[in-house]
């Protein structure tokens, strides 16, 4: 792929060029060579151009729309479109990307995140104060992390029951309290005071470790700071209320919404679909062939994606829905930035295939709108097309299934 990068406003200075590859998959790697100055691009695609921000993209009963999101006579508008509220299913907003998050947070049990000063802990009691939330004491039980510093290293290689210090070794041992000073943790040296300064992350252990729990259908939205919340979402003026069952009813100013995704018995995102069983024999191995990218806190259009490499099957269960001839599977489909290789892509219900395309590298993006045929299990299969290179495979954007009534096929956090 060719790629340039406009230096122009570093003319007459050193440079130094770094290349790091930071994918965590077998495929990692990095391919660079002809590194040129000249002041003729040839086509390639300018990587740090900033003239075209990505659109706000919203999914609704008529598909994918692109625009710029504003209110207009009390209305809110995508570009100059009204925007039907009720046929929303997604919104995501690109003009609020990059606010930097608070210092703090808490991630529960039922996938939630909330941007907070962490108070106190005593008695399975924890107390938190945010400027959304205000002060609010919840069960430590249903608390997956303490999230002390988000942004460090180390918050993300860390395992539960052990507290992570930026300074220091961890500690492994039982949360005992949180004080305005210290937190106490109960290890093989007994209670054990520490302070404050330098924590980075605890995750707790046992049953909390890891584990989303949930099973009411429920809308999500995501704000400028961080925050994941759910529950039942509506729109008042310009204001986005959310009825919480925690927090009872929340007010959101508009401008401090990044996404929202709405789930109900009429919209199953691929991604929340229960266990998909996936089968590969492609060159990364044994069921590597599939993985699902979260894009709620990245500045791209989409909020999810499921990638997926040649010589595999993913499959979904669908629920009990066989009788339901009115669903679609919508999506935006393309190759996986970078591919090589051309990829085939089909989809079936109950082994009947209902949908197929050849894709290249060259191919742009499009939208799939595909009536989905009764059954209760769809199955996603990619191969190699005609050109037989690596890397390869597809990509299914915010992939989702809409239907009245379409029966519930999964766990809903």
């Amino acid at each position: 792929q060719k790629t340039a990068y406009e230096i122009s406003p570093f003319k007459e200075k050193e440079a130094q060029v770094e290349v790091i590859d930071q994918s965590t998959d077998p495929w990692g790697h990095v391919c660079i060579d002809d590194l040129v100055q000249t002041n003729d691009s040839a086509g390639a695609r300018i990587a740090n151009d900033k003239k075209a921000p990505t659109p706000d993209v919203v999914w609704s009963q008529t598909g994918r729309q692109e625009g710029e999101l504003n209110w207009k006579d009390g209305k809110l508008h995508l570009s100059e479109n009204p925007i039907r509220w009720e046929g929303v299913r997604s919104i995501s907003r690109q003009s609020q990307v990059g606010r930097s998050s608070p210092r703090q947070a808490v991630q529960f049990l039922n996938g939630e995140t909330w941007q907070v000063e962490i108070l106190t802990m005593t008695k399975g009691k924890l107390t938190l104060k945010g400027e959304v939330y205000g002060q609010r004491t919840v069960e430590l039980s249903s608390v997956r992390s303490l999230e002390f510093s988000p942004s460090s290293e180390l918050a993300v290689k860390s395992r539960p029951g052990i507290l992570y210090r930026s300074t220091g070794r961890p500690v492994p041992g039982k949360l005992i309290w949180i004080k305005k000073e210290d937190v106490a943790i109960d290890c093989p040296l007994g209670i054990v005071p520490l302070p404050r300064q330098g924590l980075v992350r605890y995750i707790l252990p046992g049953e909390n470790a890891g584990k989303i729990v949930g099973t009411e259908w429920r809308d999500e939205i995501g704000l400028r700071d961080g925050s994941i919340l759910k529950g039942q979402v509506r729109i008042e003026g310009e204001q986005v209320v959310l009825e919480h069952p925690t927090l009872e009813t929340i007010s959101v100013p508009w401008e401090n919404l990044r996404y929202l995704i709405r789930s109900g018995e009429e919209t199953h995102w691929l991604t929340d679909l229960d266990d998909a069983v996936v089968k590969s024999f492609g060159p990364l191995g044994a069921g590597i062939g599939a993985e699902y990218l979260d894009l709620r806190r990245t500045p791209t259009s989409s909020l999810s994606v499921v990638r997926v490499t040649p010589q595999t099957v993913v499959r979904y269960k669908l629920g009990s829905s066989t009788n339901k001839s009115d669903r679609r599977l919508r999506a935006k489909l393309a190759m996986i930035p970078g591919s090589l290789g051309d990829a085939m892509l089909s989809f079936s219900v109950e082994g009947k295939e209902f949908f197929s395309k050849a894709l290249s590298s060259q191919d742009d993006a499009i939208e799939l709108n595909l009536p989905l045929p009764a059954g209760n299990e769809l199955a996603v299969k990619v191969d190699f097309g005609e050109r037989l290179a690596y890397p390869c495979g597809v990509e299914l954007h915010d992939a989702h299934l809409v239907g009245h009534n379409l029966q519930r096929g999964a766990t809903q956090p």
